[in-house]
């Protein structure tokens, strides 16, 4: 944030205004421990003209109600995400229904067509139906429809919009198109078949951070890979392909595992945070790296106590190295779920699909794990379970949807 401050080109006294550090909700509305009530609610709102929340999609119907009744009427409540990824964890689809996911286009009044003319020279015809004045939501919605993640144009871009729309059979037909070497499908029969050729395809990049010297960048490189499973459990699941990865890694020499006893720790080790650390200043989702505090990567040195976890810094100017024992809360993490991946960006994304059918496996899954690669897509698994997932989509019905915009 202190970054981006310091690069807005605006006047100096407008930009010491603006915030330098980004806050949870939770933390915002500053949660009392041991219940699920808040200091700032309805009758001790906060004190900001306005609150941007990012990632919106990922907040659930409670915490959304609990937001909202916390803002005095002249606050100003600014949602971005993306409707069309995986709803939150917890009941409740709040922006898709905030944005009306059932696909119909609402359009704007004949009022914000005309400021939007006067301002930008830009002539929008306005909804029909929707005349002068009552335009309520459908004047605050704003749809991006350019991604500077990926080539709109290109495999990933396409593959992202057949998945959307539910389109089993284009989706195949891309992934087994070999003239597009950013979207790949690799065909899997069973989870040995899986783990025979996971290893050898993902350890190239996975011990490219390995070989890095400097901490900084070997950090970097191993964010540009993402290896992303749809599920927890089971072979096909975060926790076995963490173990083959990690196991591929020790047998070729590139980490050296502590003997049993020995606790979890070695250099090399990428751990994510799994729950807000307010003291450390690490937050849930938060990634850092295993390595010996003196510089370089020694995969060989066998003393836990020599060994810091090194996490970006919030102002991205350099690196935090924590001791290992100070860490609550956390995962091995050479494997996540698309749930933990929201937010994130990588190079290369490998998504790893379970062998059997799960309600859990939805085209917002699939379409969450795709736009989070910027060059390259491989996707692992049956095709059953490919084309019943971009076919089935996540159906949550909380009321807020239809009393927003009708059914």
């Amino acid at each position: 944030m202190r970054s981006l401050q310091a690069t807005m080109s605006l006047p100096e006294p407008i930009r010491s205004q603006l915030p330098t550090e980004a806050v949870t909700i939770h933390r915002l509305l500053r949660s009392i421990p041991g219940t699920p009530s808040f200091r700032h609610d309805a009758s001790n709102p906060l004190a900001a003209d306005a609150v941007i929340i990012d990632e919106a999609s990922m907040v659930d119907l409670a915490l959304m109600a609990k937001l909202v009744r916390a803002l005095d009427d002249r606050t100003q409540l600014v949602l971005i995400g993306d409707k069309d990824q995986l709803a939150s964890v917890e009941a409740g689809a709040v922006l898709g229904d905030l944005c009306d996911r059932s696909r119909r286009r609402h359009g704007y009044s004949e009022d914000l067509c005309r400021i939007i003319k006067t301002f930008t020279g830009e002539a929008i015809q306005p909804a029909d139906g929707c005349g002068s004045g009552g335009a309520g939501l459908r004047d605050c919605i704003v749809e991006l429809r350019q991604s500077y993640r990926f080539t709109p144009t290109g495999g990933i871009g396409a593959l992202s919009r057949h998945v959307k729309k539910g389109d089993a059979l284009q989706v195949l037909s891309l992934l087994q198109d070999d003239t597009d070497p950013s979207v790949r499908w690799m065909p899997i029969s069973s989870p040995a078949q899986l783990h025979r050729q996971l290893a050898g395809a993902v350890a190239t990049h996975a011990g490219k951070y390995l070989t890095t010297p400097d901490p900084q960048r070997a950090l970097e490189t191993f964010n540009r890979f993402g290896l992303l499973c749809a599920v927890n459990s089971g072979p096909c699941g975060v926790e076995a392909i963490n173990r083959l990865v990690e196991r591929w890694l020790s047998d070729n020499g590139l980490i050296r595992l502590v003997q049993p006893g020995g606790g979890p720790w070695y250099a090399g080790r990428p751990v994510m945070i799994t729950r807000n650390d307010y003291h450390l200043g690490l937050f849930n989702g938060d990634i850092g790296l295993t390595l010996p505090g003196s510089p370089g990567v020694d995969p060989q040195d066998p003393e836990p106590a020599r060994l810091f976890v090194h996490f970006q810094d919030a102002a991205h100017q350099g690196l935090r190295p924590i001791p290992p024992y100070r860490l609550s809360d956390h995962q091995t993490v050479y494997a996540m779920t698309v749930h933990k991946s929201q937010g994130s960006e990588f190079d290369t994304v490998h998504l790893v699909l379970p062998q059997h059918e799960s309600m859990v496996l939805t085209r917002e899954l699939i379409y969450t794990a795709i736009t989070r690669a910027r060059e390259e897509v491989v996707i692992w698994g049956p095709e059953h379970v490919l084309t019943g997932a971009v076919g089935r989509k996540i159906e949550r019905s909380s009321g807020l949807r239809d009393a927003l915009w009708g059914r």
